[in-house]
């Protein structure tokens, strides 16, 4: 048996044609995904099982390492691509609302203008029935709002003095998020790799204000080197997404209680050159540490 496992080892780390095979099968998904593009999701997945099968290939010649980089630096761009298709998309359906909503106003203005010609002798109603004709195109637009979640976006706060430690979610703005979902992953790990501690953690609608705890959600922070420990949460929403990454200490004050601080940022479209989109990120909030001390974590958020 040994033998056999010393074969099959030989074999996949020496084989030629086992070698070749593989990377024409990465070239093959890469041409696919070219002349049909994918969702940001599957293109992830992509370029994660490229670098999957090159990290069990540790024993790779020079011109299969050049082959898988080329296949890895191509599902890189299908990436690049896919999402800002993904964000065209999404900003085309909120420029088109807008259009909508511009189109009813006028309407309504056009009808105010109408009725000022027929009715001149009312002429001194129509300060009135234009107020109450903005309150309702106000009303209008706060339920599109509230339809679209507008500038609204959601944190997460870690609640210490738990052990293990839950997390509550709150909607920091005045609009109705739908949809929310939250993802949460290590942002250090021992092999450079981010470990991912399990499903999204689906929390539905979240009311203008709302506080709720996230089920399920624990966590028991694991300090490296740097006495520091970080987790970056993805909040997902009907409106946008936003990224929140949370930093663990111990205290200052209190050796037995952990300190936490986080750093909450929004990506947007900063520029277009060319066929190539540009983002920046707008922070939407900084807590500073919670035991009041100033020093800074050796790992920040890029």
């Amino acid at each position: 048996m040994q033998e056999f496992w010393r074969k099959a080892e030989q074999c996949w780390n020496r084989n030629k044609f086992v070698a070749w095979s593989l990377v024409l099968l990465g070239m093959g998904l890469a041409l696919w995904a070219s002349l049909c593009p994918q969702s940001p999701g599957v293109s992830i997945g992509l370029l994660a099982a490229v670098a999957g099968v090159m990290s069990v290939r540790p024993k790779m010649h020079t011109a299969e390492k050049f082959a898988w980089v080329a296949v890895l630096v191509t599902f890189a761009i299908l990436e690049v691509l896919a999402i800002g298709r993904n964000d065209k998309t999404a900003e085309a359906t909120r420029d088109a609302q807008d259009v909508k909503f511009d189109a009813i106003v006028q309407s309504l203005k056009d009808s105010i203008e109408l009725g000022k010609k027929q009715y001149g002798s009312t002429i001194g109603h129509v300060d009135e029935v234009l107020q109450k004709t903005k309150t309702v195109a106000d009303l209008s637009k706060k339920n599109l709002e509230n339809v679209t979640g507008g500038e609204s976006f959601a944190h997460v706060t870690p609640q210490i003095g738990f052990t293990p430690m839950p997390f509550s979610i709150y909607n920091d703005g005045p609009y109705i998020l739908s949809g929310v979902t939250v993802n949460v992953r290590r942002g250090i790990a021992e092999d450079g790799n981010p470990d991912f501690l399990g499903a999204d953690f689906q929390m539905g609608t979240l009311a203008p204000h709302q506080l709720q705890i996230i089920p399920k959600l624990f966590i028991n922070p694991n300090l490296g080197k740097s006495g520091i420990d970080i987790y970056v949460f993805r909040i997902m929403a009907q409106n946008s997404e936003v990224e929140e990454w949370v930093y663990f200490k111990k205290s200052a004050t209190k050796d037995s209680e952990w300190a936490y601080k986080f750093r909450e940022t929004r990506r947007f479209v900063a520029s277009h050159i060319g066929n190539t989109t540009n983002f920046g990120y707008h922070v939407l909030m900084e807590h500073p540490w919670s035991d009041g001390s100033k020093d800074q974590p050796v790992n920040k958020q890029p």
